[in-house]
């Protein structure tokens, strides 16, 4: 949910952010 804005940042964005989120252990 909290990469769902792909204007926000784009593709390349959301692949930062779910690197974040496994290290998080959210995924």
């Amino acid at each position: 949910m909290a990469g769902d804005g792909c204007s926000s940042g784009g593709i390349e964005r959301r692949r930062s952010e779910s690197v974040g989120f496994e290290k998080e252990g959210l995924v």
